[in-house]
């Protein structure tokens, strides 16, 4: 689902350039995300209760952080804190996968979505949807990567049962 949302301000942007140059980084971070991700043996890591509960706490901080931003944004017109609340609870839930799972594809999320996050905060209001074109590119990427690289993880597990 973040994916869709992710990718919404690519129809926002403000030019057909800055459209064509996002769903460029969107495919190619996805592309080579997911083959660096997907080479090698899948990790065999089981994480702790306590780390599976910090994954799904940070997950619904997700949820918690969009309902808010998009309150904010309805209500003072100001999108800005939208972007970084999501991007930021995003980034803490990409951590807390990291350290729950240990996985390639986790690492290439945080650094795609630290780059995210930085460009929501520090780009100037006046460039807001196209920053946040290409910053929701690679936040979107990152969160496709994630299906392809989880569902290749049922697949090896229900086939070594």
């Amino acid at each position: 689902m973040f994916t869709i949302v992710y990718l919404v301000p690519i129809g926002l942007a403000s030019s057909m350039r800055m459209r064509l140059l996002a769903i460029g980084i969107f495919l190619a971070v996805l592309i080579v995300g997911s083959a660096i991700a997907l080479t090698g043996t899948p990790s065999r890591r089981i994480p702790t209760s306590r780390a599976e509960k910090c994954v799904g706490l940070t997950a619904f901080g997700e949820s918690i952080a969009a309902i808010v931003g998009l309150i904010v944004g309805f209500v003072t017109g100001n999108w800005w804190p939208f972007g970084v609340l999501l991007l930021g609870s995003v980034a803490l839930h990409f951590i807390s996968l990291a350290v729950a799972f240990f996985r390639r594809a986790d690492y290439i999320a945080i650094a795609c979505i630290f780059i995210s996050l930085t460009m929501a905060i520090v780009n100037p209001l006046e460039t807001l949807w196209d920053s946040w074109a290409i910053a929701g590119a690679l936040a979107a990427a990152s969160t496709a990567m994630y299906v392809i690289v989880i569902g290749r993880s049922l697949r090896h597990s229900n086939s070594s049962s």
